[in-house]
């Protein structure tokens, strides 16, 4: 805000102003006043008004950008009405009322929807525990009855489960907080886990694994990290090419960190899909070519491993295979709630 527009604002007062000084210039000149008379009081009258109009337009500013301040310092913006100090006028009382029934009205909105989406997340959650139930009951089935056919429905039914986990971590994935347990996670056991897990489709695409100097010890949620290892092995067996797929995994122990590297010989990605392979939803050309990808994958990964305080990378170049790198902090938050 500057003074000539406070002043530009206030046109209305300014004539009334000058009205006044003429009226009374006029007058003086009339009955036989002194003209040095006459320009003293002009001069006086302009002097006042002008410190009035000054020294308002001055307090006014300064509570504009001390409330400028407030706002931009405060990471729930709609509060602002509490923060606001003591009103010296009728108008800055009228619009702190305002104020406070707007906050009012946002925060009874805010609450509102956070119970709606609890509800929706809860119901979710609840119906993909209930959902595991039936698909456990179909893989055992076509585990018991083994031909081609149930052959080919337990890899679809492999798919279902992976596919119900997925939206079960991402259901959880902004309250990760409430719901993991940091301690010492021996990577060599993890993966074996991960593999395992693994199994059928790795055995039925004859993928050759390679896993060495994994005798390392990180500090995670051992199933929040099991999901996203499992997350990339999955992509790695997605966009395996044409050729034999072909898994390594191994781990490299540095002075402040631990990295695991988890590398396949896949159709890799472009060079220009690279920064946004993170982002919900992206699925690149690969992804749209083979119809089989979801977008969410990598976005879930990058997403608990911050949560996890865990670094996320991915090199690749296309037609020559992906590298997917974790990096573990030796010390950090989290040896303080391990």
């Amino acid at each position: 805000m500057k003074y000539f527009t406070y002043l530009r604002e206030r046109m209305l007062t300014f004539f009334v102003f000058l009205w006044l000084i003429f009226s009374i210039e006029t007058f003086l000149l009339t009955v036989g006043g002194s003209e040095w008379l006459a320009v003293f009081i002009a001069l006086n009258l302009a002097g006042a008004y002008f410190l009035i109009t000054y020294t308002e337009f001055y307090r006014l500013k300064s509570q504009y950008e001390e409330l400028r301040e407030t706002v931009d310092s405060m990471e729930e913006k709609y509060l602002v009405s509490e923060m606001i100090g003591r009103q010296r006028t009728s108008d800055e009382l009228f619009l702190k009322e305002i104020l406070c029934d707007m906050t009012k009205s946002m925060a009874e909105t805010v609450n509102r929807y956070k119970r709606e989406l609890k509800e929706y997340k809860e119901y979710i959650e609840l119906w993909i525990h209930e959902i595991k139930i039936p698909i456990a009951a179909a893989e055992m089935i076509a585990e018991n009855h083994k031909n081609e056919i149930t052959k080919e429905i337990s890899v679809q039914i492999k798919r279902i489960s992976g596919y119900t986990e997925q939206a079960l971590y991402y259901a959880r994935s902004n309250e990760v907080e409430k719901d993991y347990f940091i301690k010492d996670i021996h990577l060599e056991e993890l993966i074996n886990e991960v593999l395992a897990a693994n199994r059928k489709e790795l055995i039925a695409i004859d993928t050759s694994v390679y896993v060495h100097d994994l005798n390392s010890i990180v500090k995670s949620d051992g199933k929040w990290l099991n999901f996203i290892i499992g997350q990339i092995v999955n992509n790695s067996i997605k966009y395996r090419g044409a050729e034999k797929l072909h898994l390594e995994l191994y781990a490299k122990e540095n002075l402040e960190n631990v990295q695991l590297f988890i590398k396949d010989n896949g159709v890799g990605i472009k060079s220009s899909e690279l920064p946004r392979v993170f982002d919900k939803g992206f699925t690149g050309e690969n992804g749209r070519i083979e119809k089989k990808a979801t977008g969410i994958g990598l976005y879930l990964c990058k997403k608990l491993c911050g949560r996890l305080q865990h670094k996320i990378e991915v090199c690749s170049i296309e037609g020559d295979g992906c590298e997917v790198i974790l990096t573990f902090p030796k010390s950090s938050f989290v040896d303080v709630f391990s």
